[in-house]
């Protein structure tokens, strides 16, 4: 066992495993009493130069074969306490990665050797290489308050939560990302904040470029969001990538990243009012596995998170943050904040565009331990920048806001000429223009289908096997439809049942089939009548009518006539009632079913529902349905999962 485990766990032993373990929670702020500890016993055994040594070969062990060393010394240690040893355990886990993330850098992207830079002077070098905290959950735990999804890999953890992978239970394709609020103290703060700001771009249509928000549980003891699982690592790891390359093959990669970035936060700022991220940083960009695509996570957090990082790194503090790549974590905030956001001032869009210059200056400088300083020009041109962009960072990094462009709107006009593929904006103002979704040869296979209704067009091959949407174009206009593909409408929240009108025209046409799935989250003007038209639209698979909230059962009964529907979301819908289940029962194809936050359903609704054989997932959290009585529906529906 390396000299430096031997003395974290002989420490943890000295001080009694329950008394190690509140020293490394993150809200105690004691992690320096147990590391002071640590380093004095690995001090005398190991000089300097050794103690280099044993951190790089900790750094490259991995979290198995670590655990194993580790596990009999904290059974001799505390037989009688087996949830203090399994906590320490899952913390063990965590050291090789939390070191290695602190130790990545354009020369070992990998975070497996040391940096020459690295100094080892005393316990609170050791407190920046040890992981943040001890987790909460375990791998395999059901998801609190959703028991089909099952906790799968830790992906990020720190002082305000944590971040993990889940898996659907019966749907073993579908994956997402769990961010946990850990602290209850920061859960209206923090979570409720975030929450609101995700359903308000949602409602506005989303954005390819942003990740999406697919549930959230609030009333949980432990409060969670629920997001697209988005594999492949963050910006900061492709920044990393890029500097391995020469400059000349680098840069259109760089530029056309970039523009895409911009592109989004783009779109965040042309809703009304703007939506100001104010944490834009690397760790909180995630890369797409499969596109390559850059995704913005994190939205809200800004407008609190960041400031807690500031303060306490302003007081020479350490932030709970920057070990693990997460969708919650990153390091240096202070670097991307905007003067006036470190002095406290309001949001401005102007604080994302200080922060798109320093991104920008890393992505080519590869310096993700920098900001831009007097001979940024120097720095740029020298990382092979165009004049054009030296100028732009120039401008938004600018300590005055008002020499700023005035949003990333205008940052994204600079670089869209300069991008080697055309970058749309992809914003209700400014319809993206996408790539051909067929081959001059097939283009004899498509017809044009009329859209006359506000809203946004996805598709997706049709073989696709997951859910693999790609924004083909804001309407109204009329859509060249493949033949291989099949497609999503989403329609804006303030849209009205005149409006929903126009669907009947839509559903007379031949390929209205083509459309299998309809969006109308939060259309709280959508009444009744506005049904009858979605109602006809012939081959609808899914139909999403979250937080609807005037839809009464007299609506509902109007799906009855959609024998191709499997999924209906009617989360929110909070004027349905019993009756509104009966209608339903005549759905062939039903297969999942969400009821949650319809407080007028009962026990009795639920019976009724038992007539749907074809159920895989029923979702009734915070109705009046009873356990027992969910406990019932399971042994009558075979194999359907209910979250109570």
């Amino acid at each position: 066992m390396l000299a430096i485990v031997e003395c974290f766990v002989a420490q943890c032993g000295e001080m009694g495993l329950q008394a190690a373990l509140e020293c490394i929670h993150p809200a105690a702020g004691k992690a320096v009493v147990l590391f002071q500890g640590v380093w004095k016993k690995w001090q005398e055994k190991r000089q300097r130069e050794q103690m280099r040594k044993e951190v790089e070969e900790l750094a490259k062990m991995s979290a198995e074969k670590l655990v194993a060393e580790v596990r009999e010394q904290l059974h001799l240690l505390a037989p009688n306490d087996p949830e203090a040893r399994q906590a320490l355990e899952q913390y063990v886990t965590l050291i090789p990665a939390a070191m290695r993330q602190s130790f990545r850098r354009a020369d070992d992207p990998s975070g497996r050797s040391v940096p020459v830079t690295l100094v080892l002077a005393g316990p609170m070098d050791l407190v920046r290489l040890f992981p943040v905290a001890v987790p909460r959950f375990r791998p395999g735990e059901s998801l609190p308050g959703l028991s089909s999804w099952v906790l799968g890999e830790l992906l990020g953890a720190g002082g305000f939560g944590e971040v993990w992978s889940a898996t659907h239970m019966v749907d073993g394709q579908r994956r997402a990302a769990v961010k946990f609020c850990t602290e209850p103290a920061d859960k209206l703060r923090l979570i409720e904040h975030e929450l609101k700001q995700v359903v308000r771009l949602m409602r506005a249509g989303g954005h390819p470029g942003v990740v999406g928000l697919i549930e959230y549980n609030l009333d949980a003891v432990r409060p969670w969001l629920m997001y697209e699982f988005v594999g492949g690592g963050t910006l900061a790891d492709q920044i990393l990538e890029w500097q391995a390359a020469p400059v000349t093959d680098r840069r259109p990669a760089i530029l056309a990243a970039f523009a895409q970035l911009a592109s989004a936060v783009a779109h965040l700022h042309q809703l009304d009012p703007p939506l100001v991220h104010r944490d834009l940083k690397p760790a909180n960009v995630l890369r797409c596995h499969t596109t390559g695509r850059l995704r913005v996570t994190d939205l809200g957090l800004g407008g609190s998170a960041v400031e807690y990082v500031l303060s306490v790194e302003s007081q020479g503090g350490r932030a709970a943050s920057g070990r693990l790549p997460s969708m919650l974590f990153g390091s240096h905030s202070l670097h991307y904040a905007s003067p006036e956001q470190r002095k406290g001032g309001p949001p401005d869009p102007r604080d994302d565009v200080h922060a798109l210059g320093v991104i920008a200056y890393q992505m080519f400088t590869g310096k993700l331990d920098a900001a831009p300083g007097f001979d940024l020009a120097d720095d740029l041109r020298e990382a092979g920048a165009p004049d054009e962009v030296i100028a732009l960072v120039g401008r938004c990094v600018s300590q005055k806001a008002e020499r700023r462009p005035t949003d990333a709107g205008e940052v994204w006009g600079v670089l869209a000429p300069l991008s080697p593929a055309p970058v749309s904006r992809e914003t209700k103002a400014s319809a993206p223009q996408p790539p051909p979704l067929v081959s001059a040869s097939r283009q004899t296979d498509s017809s044009s289908l009329p859209l006359p209704l506000r809203g946004r067009l996805w598709c997706q091959p049709a073989s696709a096997t997951k859910p693999a949407w790609k924004v083909v174009t804001d309407t109204p206009a009329s859509v060249d439809i493949d033949a291989d593909s099949v497609y999503r409408l989403e329609l804006p929240a303030r849209i009205t049942d005149v409006e929903l009108a126009a669907l009947h025209s839509v559903a007379r046409h031949p390929h209205a089939g083509r459309i299998v799935r309809l969006d109308l989250s939060g259309c709280e003007k959508l009444t009744d009548a506005g049904l009858v038209p979605i109602a006809a639209l012939p081959g609808i698979a899914h139909l999403n009518l979250y937080a609807c909230r005037e839809l009464t059962a007299t609506g509902v009964a109007h799906l009855a006539a959609m024998p191709t529907l499997t999924r209906l979301d009617l989360t929110r819908c909070v004027r349905l009632t019993d009756a509104a289940l009966a209608p339903l029962a005549k759905l062939p194809r039903l297969e999942h079913l969400s009821l949650s936050g319809c407080e007028w359903i009962t026990d009795t609704g639920l019976a009724t529902l038992s007539a749907v054989r074809t159920l895989k997932v029923l979702s009734v959290r915070g109705t009046q349905i009873s356990p027992t009585a969910a406990e019932r529906f399971t042994q009558t529906v075979s194999g359907c999962v209910v979250e109570v």
